[in-house]
């Protein structure tokens, strides 16, 4: 019992022993503790507040960065809504303006347009004052008719045969008359001729003539220009234009019909007027029909010519006229030659501008290439400088999977029957039509006689092809062996087929060794 009540009180020593010393050494760490932040709060109470203040706004400027940084990072809603409505206002002013440069097109336009109107109608109307210069009924025209060379007239004197005679004017425009001699009725009116008579018989001759001149036969009218039978023909009282060009055998082909004139019998100036097809002639008159006004449209249109010019006509108009845009045509290539310029002179022009006449409009090529045959995406694409058959292609998709990169043509503009073979780099040029053919070949390898590639036919099946090939070897077969194709162009692994599986161009077959 003493024993064990020594060791009880032994472990009892040790517990104690160990509680004091951990009390001890929780007091020992606590302390220094203490004294740190005792130092610490020491150096600040020593700093400077100047120093305080710069060390406190490092700390804050370093806070409203990381801020910065997380807003910037975490973009709420409210930043994205804001930023999407100022792409939305941006757009919206964007096409406001676009907007408003169509307007002002269109508005240039019009007073284009309205100017075009304004002035084709000051032209018919100086026209129309000139027209009417010339409006003179058949009776106007007949008693105004001053004689001349030609004309055959009729001289009567009331109760008198001796004193009434019929001749011709000479080329004077001189008669001889009973006792009164020569006289010279060139230039003068009928009137003028009855009183020059009366004149010269009254008193010596007779008391009170009453002389009465007629003209039975006037000087031809002339009708010049743009007729099948242009010259002299005998003028009857009351003639229009359109009768006098009757007799002229009609209007040429391009003779035009708004482009008629008239030079006036006693016109002192000799000035043609215009006249249209109801205009009076008179006796003498010249008639003159000019050829139509032409212009002439060539390039991207589908009926290049020469056409009739009408006052007022745009390019828009005379490019319809002359069948419209081609396919290649550039809407943003429109030129013109005016009469008279030389060809290096061409300047662009737009649609709505007016033409004159022998204007010639020349619409280009749109700078394009096409690309047809085997290829993923054919059809037309936008020359660039430097374009080789190879960049061609790739713009229009790559290679078919039928495409043979061997069979690669070009057809020059101009020369549609002339299909160049080309490789990969050689450049192509606007309006060129690059043309890849389909491949013409098949492989045939593995367990054949004569393994090779061979031309390709329409309706190949495996069978037959294995057949061309030689057929098989003494290690294939057609029941045990393996028969495998690989599509050209496909990237996958070949797939088992049958003997009656149809084949392609380009088809890579192969027969692999007999399993037995």
């Amino acid at each position: 019992m003493s024993f064990m009540k020594k060791i009880y009180n032994l472990l009892f020593l040790i517990l104690v022993f160990s509680l004091i010393s951990s009390c001890l050494s929780t007091k020992s760490f606590d302390e220094p503790k203490e004294f740190s932040e005792d130092i610490k709060t020491s150096k600040l109470d020593e700093l400077k507040p100047h120093e305080l203040n710069r060390n406190g706004g490092k700390e804050e400027q370093l806070s409203q960065t990381q801020r910065q940084r997380q807003t910037a990072q975490l973009k709420p809603p409210q930043i994205q809504k804001k930023r999407q409505e100022e792409r939305y206002q941006e757009e919206l002013q964007r096409k406001q303006r676009q907007r408003q440069r169509q307007e002002e097109r269109l508005q240039e336009e019009r007073l284009q347009e309205l100017q075009r109107q304004r002035q084709e109608l000051q032209r018919q109307q100086r026209r129309q004052r000139q027209i009417y210069k010339l409006q003179r009924n058949p009776e106007e025209i007949l008693s105004s008719y001053r004689l001349g060379k030609g004309d055959l007239i009729s001289i009567k004197v009331f109760g008198e045969k001796d004193f009434s005679v019929k001749t011709h004017l000479s080329k004077e425009g001189a008669i001889s008359y009973p006792f009164l001699g020569e006289l010279s009725f060139a230039g003068k009116t009928v009137s003028q001729v009855e009183k020059l008579i009366t004149r010269g018989l009254k008193g010596d001759y007779l008391m009170n003539p009453k002389v009465t001149v007629t003209v039975l036969e006037y000087r031809q009218l002339f009708v010049n220009g743009e007729v099948k039978n242009p010259g002299g023909f005998a003028f009857v009282p009351g003639m229009t234009v359109n009768k006098a060009i009757s007799l002229a055998g009609g209007f040429t082909e391009s003779a035009s019909r708004e482009e008629i004139f008239i030079i006036s019998d006693g016109n002192k100036t000799g000035t043609p007027l215009p006249a249209d097809l109801k205009t009076y002639v008179g006796p003498g008159d010249i008639l003159i029909v000019k050829e139509y006004q032409k212009f002439f449209v060539d390039g991207e249109v589908r009926k290049p010519g020469s056409y009739v010019f009408v006052p007022g006509i745009t390019v828009k108009k005379a490019i319809s006229v002359a069948g419209g845009f081609t396919d290649r045509a550039s809407r943003e290539e429109i030129f013109i030659i005016h009469k008279g310029e030389e060809e290096t002179k061409s300047s662009p022009i737009n649609l709505h501008s007016s033409i004159t006449p022998g204007d010639i409009i020349t619409v280009k090529e749109y700078k394009k290439i096409f690309v047809t045959g085997e290829v993923k995406n054919p059809g037309s694409y936008d020359y660039i400088a430097g374009l080789t058959v190879k960049k061609a292609i790739s713009i229009a998709g790559g290679f078919s999977v039928r495409a043979s990169r061997d069979d690669i043509f070009i057809v020059h503009k101009g020369e549609e029957e002339t299909k160049i073979p080309v490789n990969l780099h050689t450049e192509v040029e606007p309006g060129d039509i690059v043309t890849v053919k389909e491949y013409k070949k098949i492989f045939v390898n593995g367990e054949v006689q004569k393994p090779g590639s061979y031309d390709y036919i329409p309706e190949l099946t495996v069978e037959k092809a294995i057949s061309i090939a030689g057929g098989f070897t003494q290690f294939g077969s057609a029941r045990w062996s393996k028969i495998l194709i690989l599509r050209d162009g496909d990237k996958t692994e070949p797939v088992p087929v049958s003997l009656n599986t149809p084949v392609h161009p380009g088809d890579i077959i192969t027969v692999e060794e007999s399993i037995f």
